[in-house]
């Protein structure tokens, strides 16, 4: 009798050994996830010290609510407004490589204004861009700029304006492949809710450290209501190339991997 008790006992642990070995194959079993960022400074990181930006940050932590492994290569650049013809030039290869993974589209659309960037063409390249991602099988995140000063006052029509138009169109594509991410309206909306001035998370042009501390905050959190079963995109992991090689020489790479 303890001898079955024994066998009964080494059987239950196996079986629940198992049980938690096929519920964690999905992420376990799969390689890094990886993801294309692309926009200016604010998805950059410019203005936050320790750490990668307001982007980054916010899929890092998205990463660690669903347990993967992300794989980001940052290709956002300074200054830079959507139509900057370096990064539409090499765009293509980044797709190339990253073949079902994510292309995160993170313009912040100031440098746009600030350089009387028609809005047409604003939204001839961001389109361009989500449909070469679609064309290599990856899931899209559009996401908007932060709330800055710059943003809520002398540069809102601005900002606002070409965020709006881009918007309109990717909604115009009704692809169930892309998400728009708006954390410049969640961030306002929780600026009001606590009353507080827009200068506790900005210094005139650009996110502080607060800021982007903030939106990745309001990213991650966006992340999870919206994309309620990321299985599809993880398991498509399993075809993806490992990132590097030609063309990613002098780009900034995050790789976060889940405790």
């Amino acid at each position: 009798m303890r001898a079955l008790t024994v066998w009964t006992a080494w059987l239950g642990a196996c079986a629940a050994a198992l049980s938690a070995a096929w519920m964690d194959w999905p992420h376990a079993a799969l390689r890094p996830v990886p993801a294309v960022v692309v926009g200016g400074s604010a998805a950059a990181g410019w203005t936050d010290p320790e750490g990668p930006g307001y982007v980054v940050r916010g899929l890092n932590k998205y990463a660690r609510t669903i347990h993967v492994t992300l794989t980001i290569s940052n290709h956002s650049v300074v200054g830079a407004p959507a139509t900057d013809p370096a990064v539409a030039k090499r765009y293509p290869a980044w797709m190339q490589k990253t073949k079902g993974g994510l292309a995160v589209i993170a313009w912040g659309y100031l440098n746009g204004a600030r350089l009387h960037v028609p809005p047409a063409q604003v939204v001839k390249s961001v389109r361009r861009e989500i449909l070469q991602a679609l064309g290599t099988d990856h899931t899209v995140l559009l996401v908007s700029p932060p709330a800055t000063d710059a943003g809520l006052t002398f540069e809102r029509a601005p900002q606002r304006t070409l965020w709006t138009h881009v918007v309109s169109m990717v909604r115009g594509l009704n692809n169930p492949h892309v998400y728009i991410l708006d954390v410049m309206d969640a961030m306002t909306k929780s600026m009001r809710r606590h009353n507080q001035p827009v200068v506790v998370y900005s210094d005139k042009w650009d996110p502080s450290m607060e800021g982007h501390l903030k939106a990745a905050q309001i990213l991650s959190h966006e992340l999870e209501r919206q994309v309620a079963n990321p299985l599809p995109m993880i398991e498509n992991a399993a075809h993806r190339p490992a990132l590097g090689g030609p063309g990613n020489e002098g780009r900034r790479s995050s790789v976060f991997n889940p405790p």
